[in-house]
């Protein structure tokens, strides 16, 4: 068994995981938790946060939205930018609607946010309430749009959204059952509104998406007779390793920042309508150590999850040994800060 030192202050663990054709591949797993002020100041935090080993959700898994992913996964192919946390009406004076922004570098989201609102339906007519003016909304999945129509007696003319089923605001049908009084989402993107029952769009939001969540559902490819006979207990031969990504749509990137970007959030956090802080720029390197060779491959930045609520943010890097025929002879793996 291959040794881990951790010469860094961050969390840090090396483990054995087998990729989509079974082949057994040794990973080190860093992860780094800091602190950020009003003036943009980043520190490392004091308690570290460890590593998540199975995905966390808020409420029943199933039934409510994923709120960590878990970290223990062999590869992603870019990184994951992932928010946790709530909208903030500037000045703490309530409003009916507000715009959000998270911005890293060049990568940006938008997500508007309303107060509670519902479709109303009278002489045949469907319009919308005006929102109610809030002050602090959560920024979760289950106030995106999505969810499930299951207001009709037959199975066909019922259904859901593969995208998020635990949200709100997906209708089969313009029926007064249906439509009226039922809740429109609180979150939507902020260059396309909500303007008909029928319109379907993808779920605005931050956090982390769920396993069997669409798009990531299908990328886990096809778990049928064939693949139990042939396969079992292997993943299967059509498997996308684009489902170990968890990020939303636009912040699951297919590239790796640099760590050293600058963070702009908008109406984010409690007590400042903005903040900016810059990534900590920390340069990890990892050395795989055999008994005559040692193997340096990349540290990637593959997950960084921001949580304006607690001032703080994590950051996940990830090393994989280049030479899984070799796995055997691994005696030690180091990893280090550079800086």
């Amino acid at each position: 068994m291959h040794l881990l030192h951790n010469k860094t202050p961050y969390a840090a663990e090396t483990f054995v995981l087998r990729d989509q054709h079974g082949t057994r591949q040794a990973v080190a797993i860093i992860k780094g938790t800091f602190l950020y002020d009003e003036q943009g100041f980043v520190q490392d935090a004091p308690d570290q946060l460890p590593l998540c080993y199975a995905d966390e959700y808020y409420g029943k898994p199933g039934l409510s939205s994923l709120r960590y992913a878990s970290d223990l996964v062999p590869e992603k192919k870019g990184t994951d930018i992932v928010l946790n946390g709530h909208a903030y009406a500037p000045g703490k004076k309530a409003v009916r609607k507000l715009d959000t922004a998270l911005m890293v570098g060049p990568h940006q989201k938008r997500v508007r946010v309303y107060g509670d609102r519902a479709w109303r339906y009278r002489l045949g007519v469907v319009t919308k309430t005006s929102p109610l003016p809030f002050i602090k909304m959560p920024l979760v999945y289950e106030r995106a749009f999505g969810g499930a129509d299951t207001s009709h007696k037959k199975t066909k003319k019922q259904g859901h959204c593969l995208e998020n089923p635990v949200g709100t605001g997906f209708r089969m049908a313009r029926t007064k059952k249906t439509l009226d009084g039922h809740p429109l989402p609180n979150l939507e993107w902020a260059n396309r509104s909500i303007q008909a029952w029928k319109d379907k769009p993808s779920p605005a939001g931050y956090g982390f998406v769920s396993p069997h969540w669409e798009p990531r559902g299908s990328r886990c490819g096809t778990y049928d007779d064939e693949w139990e006979r042939r396969r079992m207990p292997l993943l299967p031969e059509d498997f996308d390793p684009g489902f170990y990504n968890t990020g939303s749509s636009d912040l699951a990137l297919d590239e790796w920042i640099a760590g050293d970007e600058v963070v702009t959030l908008v109406n984010l956090h409690p007590d400042n309508e903005k903040i900016q802080f810059n990534l900590p720029g920390i340069n990890l390197t990892s050395a795989f150590i055999l008994r005559d060779q040692t193997y340096k491959p990349d540290v990637r930045l593959d997950t960084l999850l921001i949580e304006p609520d607690a001032n703080r943010f994590s950051i996940v890097w990830r090393s994989v040994y280049p030479k899984p025929d070799r796995l055997d002879e691994l005696k030690q793996v180091t990893v280090s800060h550079d800086g």
